[in-house]
């Protein structure tokens, strides 16, 4: 009996499930037409070698129409994209440009414009009114001269790839790793093909292991979650699904400087949950603080950098303060946040050890709460993992105290908190959860 193929198994049902939820079918033969391959080519690397990675009369047609004045004729700025580095570089630029913050001039204005690509008001448009174009491909073959590649399946948006997908036969061995390892192989010999690409998909029809390019580090992947487990159908349509991939762009993903060298991270499910909880208490006019609370491990600095991003657009927030208790992670998080918050006016509070920490923990956020009553403040507080539970536990009193009773008009507090052990978790959770029901923190 002949083995199921991937093509069957996985590939054609992601395709199925996609245009489901509102992705435009494109065959593999219509996608390289429109992508310029050479029909009169004897071989497929011949027919492919002038390509373009865009569906370019796509792209420039709902340019013009997002920006009304702009003239450049169509190719002008696919050639634009094509002078971007191969790297993680020019992949950061390109996700400033899908964040529509890339620049073209304006001759009747004489000055510079942003240049919009995705109207993220889709997101809160019903399917009907959709104003981007949503497509998805097949078989996307690339090759630059002296390698190619192809790329089971791709998702566009306005003609731009931004996601693949690679499958995998779940009757192979160690299938998701295989397709990992031919990820990062495209980023090694098509290094161009990763640069607009922004995240990807290893899949063999069971697990469902995500990432973003130019990170293939194993433990920057990781699996979406779906109540339904092992259902390839609800994992791609919940993934897939056009709000989350437009949230994912625009928010979800951020450059930061690690070990001295720029990474790209990607906010994993929980971390994107509690950035929209954060935001949307620190925007509910009927509440003025608030309490978040988080484990060890959770992810805290990058969801604080993310919910940073979107608070400062939307409350012309000026400043973000951040207290640790060790040096090295306070030089890391203002490192992190120099790179995704370029205009933070960043505040360090380091403290000293156990017994110190208790004191200028508390000076420190007694001093917040007198000097911004006006403000809507991201203060963070970090606690020394050393500490012994009396102390640790007498740090969150002191924070869960000031929350209780900071007077109406006191700025937002955000407290991230590794584990705390012993008989104190009980009644710590329970002080947090009184306060939480009488309007005093969140949760």
């Amino acid at each position: 009996m002949a083995t199921p193929s991937e093509h069957k198994t996985v590939q054609a049902r992601i395709l199925k499930y996609a245009q489901e939820i509102g992705w435009k079918y494109v065959s593999r033969g219509d996608a390289e037409a429109r992508r310029g391959f050479d029909p009169d080519g004897a071989t497929p690397q011949e027919r492919a070698r002038k390509a373009s990675l865009f569906f370019g009369d796509l792209l420039h047609a709902q340019i013009r129409a997002f920006n009304p004045k702009y003239k450049e004729a169509e190719g002008a700025l696919i050639g634009e994209f094509q002078r971007f580095h191969a790297d993680i570089y020019g992949n950061r630029d390109f996700l400033q440009a899908l964040r529509n913050q890339h620049k073209y001039f304006c001759a009747e204005e004489s000055r510079e414009l942003d240049l919009t690509l995705i109207d993220y008001g889709d997101l809160g448009r019903p399917r009907g009114q959709w104003r981007n174009v949503y497509e998805v491909t097949e078989e996307f073959y690339t090759h630059n001269g002296k390698y190619g590649t192809r790329e089971d399946v791709v998702f566009l948006i306005n003609g731009i790839p931004v996601d693949m997908f690679e499958c995998k036969n779940a009757s192979k061995d160690e299938a998701i790793a295989l397709g990992v390892d031919q990820i990062r192989r495209y980023h090694a010999e098509t290094p161009e093909v990763m640069v607009p690409q922004m995240i990807f998909t290893a899949t063999e029809a069971i697990g469902f292991a995500y990432g973003v390019t130019w990170n293939t580090v194993r433990r920057n992947l990781f699996n979406w979650k779906h109540e339904e487990t092992g259902n390839l159908e609800a994992k791609v349509k919940s993934f897939c699904a056009v709000p989350h991939l437009l949230r994912v762009l625009k928010d979800f993903i951020l450059f930061a400087e690690k070990d001295e060298e720029l990474q790209k991270f990607i906010l994993r499910q929980h971390q994107a949950g509690a950035v929209d909880k954060v935001v949307a208490r620190a925007l509910d006019p009927k509440r003025t603080r608030g309490l978040v609370w988080h484990t060890q491990g959770s992810g805290k600095t990058y969801t604080m950098i993310v919910a940073a991003q979107i608070l400062f657009p939307a409350t012309q927030l000026e400043r973000a303060i951040s207290g640790s208790s060790r040096g090295s992670l306070s030089d890391h998080r203002r490192r992190q946040a120099q790179i995704a918050l370029r205009e933070l006016a960043w505040r360090e509070e380091p403290f000293e050890k156990h017994e110190c920490d208790v004191l200028r923990l508390e000076s420190m956020f007694n001093a917040v709460s007198a000097e911004c009553r006006s403000e809507i403040e991201f203060p963070l507080a970090n606690i020394l993992d050393s500490m012994s539970d009396k102390d640790r536990f007498r740090c969150y009193e002191i924070l869960l105290s000031i929350v209780e009773n900071a007077p109406r008009d006191a700025p937002v507090l955000s407290v991230w908190r590794p584990s705390i052990k012993g008989r104190y978790t009980q009644e710590w959770s329970r002080r947090l959860d009184d306060a939480a029901e009488n309007d005093r923190a969140c949760k």
